[in-house]
């Protein structure tokens, strides 16, 4: 998976980033060893009809304890992770680090900051990119996708919009409406959430996935780490 040069290439930090570093982890569905989740995690997974949604939640959280054990040296089941309201998970007590999840196909993507952070991934697929950047975007953007030849600008605008949203932890019904993104140049975007401004950062890799970070304050270090 390809990253813009601004994201540096590393292996697991020793210690949990900070509010000036986000670490993005990158996991595949196929390879997560041992699942190791709390009780209540599995309770949660058999409340899921779908066998491939099941297999994505267990892998996926235990990919997460998995990092977060390494950095706060407890057992993955140990980690304390409880889910807000909205059903964004989050990290129970210190030290302060914020965390975001998702996954498209075989990948997992765990974004992880000492600030407010958000992730988004998605596989390019064969939809109508007009029509939906009609409902759901302001009338500037979709009238900007409808003179694109390509899907690329639909899907950069989608996950920069997804991760902010993400990241602001009230969810994507509560806030698609209040939500526009405007381009700044190159990979990087503003997304603006009613009055609030966010910073995200975009990418495309090869196999067309589109995926965007998204920050309220920008890190001075932004690293990642392939652990497939």
């Amino acid at each position: 998976m390809n990253f813009p040069e601004l994201f540096i290439p590393s292996d697991i930090p020793s210690q949990a980033p900070g509010r000036n570093h986000a670490a993005l982890m990158i996991g595949g569905l196929s390879d997560a060893g041992e699942i190791r989740v709390t009780s209540d995690e599995r309770s949660r997974a058999m409340t899921m009809r779908d066998p491939a949604t099941r297999d994505r939640f267990l892998k996926t959280r235990n990919l997460l304890r998995k990092i977060l054990s390494r950095w706060l040296d407890v057992d993955p089941e140990k980690v304390g992770i409880s889910v807000g309201d909205s059903g964004k998970p989050f990290l129970i007590g210190t030290p302060p680090l914020h965390f975001s999840i998702s996954h498209s196909q075989d990948f997992i993507v765990i974004a992880f900051c000492g600030s407010e952070i958000g992730v988004d991934l998605e596989k390019e697929r064969p939809i109508d990119t007009v029509a939906l950047a009609r409902r759901f975007f302001t009338s500037e953007e979709a009238e900007k996708i409808s003179a694109a030849p390509l899907r690329d600008l639909f899907f950069r605008h989608w996950t920069c919009r997804e991760a902010a949203i993400k990241a602001d932890g009230r969810g994507l019904a509560a806030l698609l409406a209040s939500t526009r993104v405007t381009e700044v140049g190159g990979q990087t975007m503003k997304v603006h959430i009613g009055e609030v401004n966010w910073s995200a950062v975009s990418w495309k890799t090869d196999g067309d996935y589109h995926g965007a970070v998204a920050f309220r304050e920008m890190p001075s270090l932004i690293s990642w780490c392939d652990l497939r």
